[in-house]
């Protein structure tokens, strides 16, 4: 499951952005976070899009 959704993200970055399972878990984790403590806990709804774009924007500046 985890290889199928590292391969997601890497086409949503790019095909030579290469990640850990350790650092996807850990960008999850904290996109969650994000995404409970901005939104979740206001009763705001959140797509997809929007939890993924937080994902790749946390991939983007934890692997610079």
């Amino acid at each position: 499951m985890i290889d199928e959704f590292k391969d997601y993200v890497k086409q949503g970055l790019n095909d030579n952005f290469e990640i850990t399972d350790n650092e996807l878990i850990e960008a999850l984790e904290e996109t969650a976070k994000d995404i409970i403590y901005n939104y979740l806990i206001f009763k705001k709804d959140v797509p997809f899009e929007v939890f993924f774009r937080n994902l790749k924007i946390y991939l983007k500046i934890t692997k610079k």
